[in-house]
């Protein structure tokens, strides 16, 4: 079986172009202020070592090259709970406004999901001849420590600009939140109280425990999110449709972050700035990758129709204001896990193999 490129988005699932509005490019250009890409389907059977070179992209090899061992202080992998699209027509002041709530799929579903994706990726390493040290291994180490006492916990919910995340560790672990000035740019959010929070505590820490290990630190960051969802107003009347399907993002959003002794003690303001990110060398997934099969349960539905339509109406009257829809997507757990799980996994494998192949480059 070989990996296939999706031509267009609207031939996914979970993608939806539509003609009415120039240039338009949906939920997966908006959400997070983040440009997919192209997504793939990976079918079973596929040979990822050999789709490695072209599906990730290694930023800083030289840090990572020679190293087959590293501190696993991070996994973390981040669900979208809720979207939200925003589009304006062309040539109109009239625009709408779209939420999209997942239903079906509980914290005990996403958990069960990475505990799996946290073991297979554990197995994957071990499989690439990549040593990894625990924080079992790390206990009673007070460079640890110090980074231990910022976890956020066992789970963590955060709205971001466009979408509300619910971020899971394993069983057992607790999350080591990304530095601020990562998550930011990430998110597109602007200067915030955290990223100062942060300047000098998280990565200081980490590359104070890389020297004293005398090895890289690897945090895993992974990213599950919707794949389309749109509301059109066209000539006066409102043309609402929305749709819902699976998409692992890359574009450099999930990957192995990798903290080195050699990383730069000195913060700045911004990262556009020199500032400090969440590692000084990355393996990331460069594209995206979409569910082949339906993930619904069953039809998509409005939710809170009546202050919608009361909101709506006016904007017809006024010409002004927005039109507002919610809907809800219930989704079939089972299918849900079983795209999560074995997309989860691929990126693993995808991200394993090429972190083997740079260790390799002496």
């Amino acid at each position: 079986m070989t990996l296939h490129i999706v031509p267009r988005l609207a031939a996914l699932a979970g993608g939806l172009l539509m003609a009415t509005i120039p240039a338009h490019a949906g939920l997966l250009n908006n959400i997070g202020k983040t440009k997919a890409s192209t997504p793939v389907v990976i079918e079973p059977g596929t040979d990822l070592a050999a789709r490695a070179a072209d599906m990730t992209l290694v930023q800083k090899p030289e840090k990572i090259a020679g190293h087959t061992k590293y501190a696993l202080t991070g996994f973390t992998v981040e669900f979208q709970i809720m979207a939200r699209d925003s589009d304006v027509q062309f040539g109109s002041t009239k625009s709408s406004n779209v939420k999209l709530h997942m239903e079906g799929v509980s914290q005990a579903d996403m958990q069960a999901i990475t505990d799996q994706v946290y073991a297979h990726f554990l197995g994957q390493m071990k499989a690439q001849g990549i040593e990894l040290v625990l924080p079992a291994d790390l206990a009673g180490n007070p460079d640890w420590e110090s980074i231990a006492k910022m976890g956020k916990g066992p789970s963590y919910e955060m709205t971001g600009e466009n979408d509300k995340l619910l971020m899971l560790a394993p069983t057992g672990r607790t999350l080591i939140y990304p530095h601020p000035d990562e998550q930011a740019a990430r998110l597109g959010w602007g200067v915030s109280g955290l990223r100062g929070l942060a300047q000098g505590t998280l990565p200081q820490a980490e590359i104070k425990l890389a020297k004293s290990l005398g090895v890289p630190l690897m945090k895993v960051h992974y990213v599950v999110k919707f794949g389309g969802a749109s509301a059109l107003v066209t000539g006066g009347t409102t043309k609402q449709t929305a749709k819902v399907g699976g998409l692992i993002l890359g574009d450099g959003q999930s990957a192995l972050s990798i903290r080195t002794e050699k990383d730069s003690p000195l913060p700045a303001m911004s990262t556009r700035e020199g500032g400090m990110e969440d590692g000084d060398a990355f393996v990331r997934l460069k594209t995206s990758i979409a569910s082949p099969v339906e993930i619904l349960a069953g039809e998509m539905r409005k939710t809170n129709a009546a202050s919608n339509a009361a909101g709506n109406a006016m904007a017809m009257l006024t010409g002004a204001g927005g039109m507002a829809t919610e809907w809800t997507a219930p989704l079939d757990p089972a299918k849900y896990a079983e795209f999560a799980n074995g997309s989860l996994n691929a990126v693993t494998d995808l991200l394993a193999a090429q972190l083997k192949a740079t260790a390799q480059q002496r």
